[in-house]
């Protein structure tokens, strides 16, 4: 299964109903039952209860959803963190200097420079 699986489970479990889950997806609602209908398959088990207007979750889909809530949380924290790191927002810097550079003031222009 791949994250955007977990997207699209969420999706179903929150608006209860395929037709607005593809909707709030951007997909088509067949496009998006076939996905469904593909992790069931992968998982062995039932995820939604099917009825005319509205779906449920089985047990399984149940005890899926907390997981996949966190899975989705925590593959977007490391996207953002990624990202983050790649505009250098997040790290650490290593400084190496000579005791005259602090006392010429040189060393607090250079980091206050880098800061900026």
């Amino acid at each position: 299964m791949e994250i955007r699986h977990f997207r699209y489970f969420l999706a179903v479990a929150r608006q209860r109903n395929f037709t607005r889950a593809a909707e709030q997806l951007g997909i088509a609602p067949p496009t998006l039952s076939r996905q469904i209908q593909d992790m069931e398959a992968t998982l062995g088990t039932r995820l939604f209860i099917r009825r005319q207007r509205e779906v449920s979750l089985t047990e399984a889909g149940a005890a899926l959803l907390i997981e996949a809530e966190a899975t989705v949380r925590q593959f977007e924290f490391a996207q953002r963190n990624a990202q983050r790191a790649g505009r250098g927002e997040i790290g650490h810097i290593e400084l190496g200097y000579v005791a005259s550079a602090v006392y010429s003031g040189l060393l607090q222009r250079q980091v206050q420079s880098f800061c900026a």
